[in-house]
């Protein structure tokens, strides 16, 4: 179960990124949460954009509608990035560790919630008190939703002038609720991070390559969940 788990999580998420990797000039790491199909939560740090391969470190949290998942992720500047959750946010009760991610700088983090729109279920994404602390400052990001009508909602953080930063805490809390099933059923209920280093300047407003992607990367989206949702007719005959 453990396994398949993480390999729903990897495949799932994989094309979104796709355009990602070729607009920005360095992705460091992509650190995912989605709605599992197992009714968890689930959790993942991968390796720069590529969101196709098992996570560097994954685990899950309890799926409860409506209920807040509060969250941290946080780089120690020499080899660590650690994502941690929990039910409030004094007690994160939950970590996963990528011990080995090394020394690495950015210039931007991004956070991106993502509904898939045809989900039966219509869940609604939440993401609320973003807040980004490095030695350059502490800075606070927009809440973002994602629905079925308006399915990605995106911000970027971003120092004037594109300054780089190396250790970082970031947190925020997710919550998600749906009004049809148990869960949601399509597994593109997520919430990603992407942190990296851009050298084109002039993007204070929003890195250009973080957005959940136009209508070319959606097909590619759309593909890869619907292979998903292939793979569950096929069991279901079988069984």
């Amino acid at each position: 179960m453990k396994t398949r788990t993480v390999l729903t999580l990897a495949l799932a998420i994989g094309s979104i990124f796709v355009s990602m990797s070729a607009s920005a000039d360095l992705v460091e790491f992509t650190a995912i949460e989605r709605a599992g199909a197992y009714g968890t939560w689930e959790f993942g740090l991968f390796d720069g954009a590529n969101t196709a391969v098992p996570p560097q470190a994954s685990g899950n949290n309890p799926l409860v509608n409506g209920a807040d998942v509060y969250w941290s992720l946080v780089y120690d500047g020499t080899s660590t990035l650690t994502y941690s959750w929990g039910n409030a946010a004094n007690s994160l009760t939950n970590s996963i560790f990528w011990n080995g991610f090394g020394v690495e700088q950015f210039n931007y983090l991004t956070i991106t919630a993502y509904d898939y729109p045809y989900d039966g279920s219509y869940p609604v994404v939440n993401v609320e008190d973003l807040t980004l602390q490095t030695t350059n400052g502490t800075l606070n990001g927009d809440d973002l939703t994602a629905y079925f009508l308006d399915n990605s909602d995106s911000f970027t953080f971003q120092y004037a002038n594109d300054d780089v930063f190396g250790a970082f805490t970031l947190t925020g809390l997710t919550n998600i609720w749906w009004q049809y099933g148990s869960t949601p059923s399509y597994d593109g209920a997520l919430v990603s991070i992407v942190g990296g280093l851009d050298e084109n300047t002039g993007h204070h407003g929003g890195h250009p390559g973080c957005v959940v992607p136009e209508p070319a990367s959606m097909t590619l989206l759309g593909l890869g969940l619907g292979g998903f949702a292939a793979r569950r007719l096929i069991q279901r005959k079988r069984a």
